[in-house]
Formats: C-alpha cells, sequence, structure tokens
C-alpha cells in the first residue's frame, strides 16, 4: 500500500482558486458594513445636535434678558453667553450651515463616510430662531 504524503498540486490550486473568489467577497462585506456602521453612527449625531440645539433655544427663551450669539465656525456650531446664561458651549460638529426660516432654523450637517461617499443631513429646528 502506498502512503499518501500531502496534497497534490491539483487539490492545492483549488483550494487557491477557491480563496481567490472569497477573499475580495469578505472585503465587499467588511466595507459595506463598515459605511453602514458609520452612516447609523452619523444619524445618531444629527439626533442629537438636534436634541441639543432645541433644549438651548428653549432655554435661551425662557431667559430673554441673557444677550446669545450663535455662530458656525470651521464646522461648529457655537452658542457664545456670559457665564450666568450658560457660557459658551460648542452644540455641534460638522455643520455646513444654520438659516433662518420661517418658525425655526434650518441645520444642514455634512459627513465624509469615504474619499468618494459624503453624507448630507437636515433638520429642522422648530422655535426661536438663533
Amino acid at each position: 500500500m502506498r502512503r499518501s504524503r500531502g496534497f497534490t498540486i491539483i487539490e492545492l490550486a483549488i483550494v487557491l482558486s477557491i480563496s481567490a473568489v472569497l477573499v475580495p467577497l469578505c472585503f465587499m462585506f467588511v466595507r459595506a458594513l463598515t459605511t453602514r456602521s458609520d452612516l447609523a453612527t452619523f444619524d445618531l449625531e444629527v439626533a442629537s445636535t438636534l436634541r441639543s440645539v432645541h433644549e438651548q433655544l428653549e432655554l435661551d427663551r425662557t431667559r430673554p434678558a441673557c444677550a446669545v450669539k450663535w455662530t458656525l465656525e470651521a464646522g461648529a456650531l457655537t452658542r457664545t453667553a456670559s457665564a450666568e446664561c450658560g457660557g459658551t458651549l460648542v452644540l455641534a460638529r460638522d455643520v455646513k450651515s444654520l438659516e433662518r426660516i420661517a418658525g425655526g432654523a434650518s441645520v444642514v450637517l455634512v459627513k465624509r463616510l469615504a474619499p468618494e461617499h459624503e453624507v448630507t443631513r437636515e433638520i429642522f429646528v422648530a422655535g426661536v430662531v438663533p
């Protein structure tokens, strides 16, 4: 009887060809999952921005004696007031624009998820306009 000493060249070729097909598929799936995860994280950031901006607008409305200034510099939405009125707060990052609209404000947030993939979300905050 002859003993088997290892794999034949045909068996190795089959394993390599299957690997050559499966490895790129795995990379595509991982990239798609990473992109979806980044998008979900950005959507959470948008929701957090909506909440924090709305809460600050409501607080500013209840304190009419406070002089509050809202600025947008280098993608950061900042609320500036005296120390008695809450001081300076950075409410959001990745902000593209802040516009007054009838009945509220529009905040546009932009996030680059990949070199070729940029996501934009626009939120409307009802109430007193900054």
